[in-house]
């Protein structure tokens, strides 16, 4: 269904409450919102004050990044309408204050609950409070709010794999009950709970893709039919590919972060399937969709249906293990990095023998060499510490690197479909890099950027580092 009311005209003036705001998602969601909906009102985000800062000094943190310098040149001041309240997701109520809570039910109209914790290996208590019983604090804040029109929560393509090869856009059957998780999370010890952790989570391969399942469950029993609402589940989320520039990240999750272990010598075999294609998508095409996904939700007012969007590629980019390990080699040479121990090489295996092997031949007994000769030269030795950390990450996602799922998003293409003209080009999703070419640019300027903002090493070293790796 066509709408005649564009996405600028659709915000103009409404206030949106964000939770996440710190995080990956959560940067890029206020910049393209600032930026492409000018006329939009407040922001609140939900930060909690951490290591000794301020809100306020946390706020100017996150908007100190790169990210957000067009939208400073485009709207100087549009960075006033971010409004920090202090909370915490973990906390029961979110930690809000009374005059915080009542400002937010009185003011807000669009909720953006992106605040979850991504981590594959959290313990059992710890994934509960963060994914389900803080998606129950958000929803039944927002059952309270008095101009509510969209709720939106940001969930992930992987927590419906189980049994299937291919994920529809449809809520799937619950395993277990997310009122009982919660309530043992609650009531249980955590020796206990991890104990039992094996059994509440079977079939799913983690506590992550368990507790994001349930989570959805949990919006669509307490909101459906009160409150307009969404589920938008992402699949692997990556570097920025168009907006507001190319390549812009702010962690090494994903296959950034295997390129530049790769580039540095450090990573030399993944236990992966080279025949597999993960579902990639670039971190602005996500905060597009989400963006569509409010707007159409505010133009039908449907509040008797969830409505679930898959912001994912679906065979339209494929990028196998193998393409990452052979640009990880020619990247050597076009970004090259200061840090890097060793010349680049290395493979991928979908046979554990095999990788545990190459793990001690060329992670282990490297990294014992190399942090013998630190600790003979009265340095801190760093390197088998940093192998762990890899070996037990590999691992940790070997799940999702060993199958092939498709993750249907004919619901998500066909937002772009209903869009008036005015608004196709701010949010076109379908700028895809589909030739090799156009992939390695692509990764090139991601390893760039991340050298230069993320490992801090600026351009003036970048040739001194080029001829010293053609040695």
């Amino acid at each position: 269904m066509a709408s005649t009311q564009t996405i600028q005209e659709c915000f103009r003036g409404k206030n949106l409450f964000l939770t996440g705001g710190s995080g990956f998602i959560g940067k890029a969601c206020i910049e393209k919102f600032l930026r492409s909906c000018p006329d939009l009102g407040k922001i609140y985000i939900l930060l909690r004050p951490k290591k000794g800062k301020s809100l306020e000094e946390r706020l100017e943190q996150i908007t100190s990044s790169p990210l957000f310098e067009k939208l400073k040149q485009m709207y100087p001041d549009s960075l006033k309408k971010i409004i920090p309240i202090k909370g915490d997701v973990l906390t029961l109520g979110l930690g809000i204050s009374d005059a915080d809570r009542k400002l937010l039910i009185q003011d807000v109209h669009f909720i953006c609950h992106t605040a979850a914790s991504v981590r594959f290996d959290d313990f059992l208590k710890e994934a509960i409070f963060s994914n389900i019983r803080a998606a129950r604090e958000v929803a039944l804040l927002a059952l309270e709010m008095k101009n509510i029109q969209v709720f939106l929560h940001i969930s992930t393509t992987y927590c419906n794999i189980d049994g299937k090869t291919v994920v529809d856009e449809i809520l799937y059957p619950q395993h277990g009950d997310w009122k009982e998780a919660i309530r043992a999370a609650e009531s249980i010890d955590n020796h206990t709970l991890n104990v039992l952790t094996q059994k509440f989570i079977e079939p799913f391969p983690n506590t992550y893709t368990y507790t994001k399942q349930l989570a959805e469950h949990c919006i669509n029993d307490m909101l459906v039919g009160k409150v307009p609402a969404i589920i938008c589940r992402p699949s692997i989320v990556i570097s920025t590919l168009v907006e507001p520039f190319q390549g812009w990240n702010d962690n090494f999750n994903g296959p950034v972060g295997l390129l530049l272990a790769g580039g540095a010598g450090i990573l030399r075999t993944v236990y992966a399937d080279p025949g597999f294609n993960p579902d990639y998508l670039a971190v602005d095409n996500v905060i597009k969709i989400i963006i569509m996904a409010l707007w159409h939700k505010a133009v039908l007012g449907q509040k008797s249906s969830l409505s679930i969007y898959q912001a994912s590629t679906y065979k339209e980019m494929l990028m196998k293990p193998n393409y990452l390990a052979e640009t990880g080699r020619k990247l050597y040479w076009d970004v090259p990095f200061k840090k890097n121990i060793w010349y680049p090489d290395g493979s991928v295996t979908k046979y554990f023998h095999i990788f545990y092997i190459k793990v001690l031949l060329y992670h282990v007994l490297p990294a014992l060499l190399v942090d013998f000769l630190m600790l003979l030269a009265c340095r801190t030795p760093f390197l088998l510490k940093l192998q762990r950390k890899i070996y037990i990450a590999n691992i940790a996602v070997s799940h999702f690197l060993l199958k092939e799922w498709l993750f249907v998003n004919d619901n998500s293409k066909r937002l772009y479909t209903y869009l008036p003209d005015e608004d196709k080009d701010a949010f076109n999703i379908n700028q895809l890099p589909l030739t090799e070419d156009d992939l390695y640019k692509y990764y090139a300027n991601c390893c760039d950027y991340a050298r230069r903002y993320l490992l801090k090493e600026y351009d003036d070293i970048m040739e001194e580092t080029r001829t010293r790796n053609k040695r």
